[in-house]
């Protein structure tokens, strides 16, 4: 059962951080690399041409599942970055329009 976690980092250190939480899941990312290719592989049979269409559809079922936990930290990683952006924006010092420049 997935729980979601909240801490708090320093604002020089988001990216760094961003950075770390999805290098977290290189070995899904090697995972997938290895089932795309053994679906490949299943998928092309054995030398006598067979193919193990249930090994196969296993695969596939494994594969989604990775990319889907790939694409949840993905989800996760670009909602952190948006907030940070958004909390950077409204810190900004606001220039005046030309409207409020020439009217003071």
């Amino acid at each position: 059962m997935p729980i979601k976690l909240s801490y708090t980092v320093e604002d020089d250190c988001v990216y760094a951080e961003a950075a770390k939480l999805f290098a977290l899941r290189a070995d899904s990312v090697q995972q997938l690399i290895n089932l795309f290719q053994e679906i490949q592989t299943e998928l092309r049979g054995a030398e006598d041409a067979t193919v193990n269409s249930a090994a196969a559809e296993e695969k596939l079922v494994e594969f989604r599942k990775v990319l889907l936990d790939l694409d949840l930290r993905a989800s996760e990683i670009s909602s952190i970055l948006e907030a940070y952006e958004g909390l950077r924006r409204a810190a900004a010092p606001k220039l005046p329009s030309i409207e409020e420049e020439f009217s003071a």
